[in-house]
Formats: structure tokens, sequence, C-alpha cells
């Protein structure tokens, strides 16, 4: 029988495998194994995204000036010194 006749059911997974199909359905699992199965998937905190946001934010309002200065320290919640070490 060829590998894309066989079927899959909920019980064949393993229980972390189980967890992931319960999160985004059993159907979106599967479409997961067509496309991404035998590789490995990086998936970041969501934290990781936020600074993202933050640092856009502050290459756009940088104005050589207010690196270290309380508007900054205020708008991002961290000082210029913990920006400039990626923190």
């Amino acid at each position: 029988m060829p590998m894309d006749e066989w079927e899959i059911h909920p019980d064949d997974l393993s229980p972390a495998q189980r967890e992931v199909a319960d999160l985004i359905g059993f159907e979106n699992y599967l479409k997961l194994i067509d496309v991404y199965a035998a590789e490995t998937i990086y998936i970041p905190k969501r934290d990781s995204f936020e600074r993202i946001a933050r640092n856009q934010r502050i290459v756009e309002e940088y104005n050589g000036d207010n690196l270290c200065g309380p508007s900054w320290t205020k708008s991002t919640g961290k000082s210029g010194q913990s920006l400039l070490m990626g923190k």
C-alpha cells in the first residue's frame, strides 16, 4: 500500500503529537505532516515577537541623540544600556 493511502488516526499519535493535534485540530495536524514531515520546526516564544516589534519602534524613533534618555526608558521599559545589550 503506498504511503499516501495510509490512514492516520488520533490514536496513532504520541502524547506530544496528540497535544499539537488537539491544539490545532486533527485535519490541520495532517496538513502539517504533509508539508513538514521529518523536518525540525523552531517555534519561538511569543516574547521574541514582542522584542522584534520593540526593536523596530526603536529604530523608527531613534534620532541619534535620544538613546539613553528618559523617553527610551519610559517607552520601552528598558534603559539605553540594556537595549544596546539586546535585552
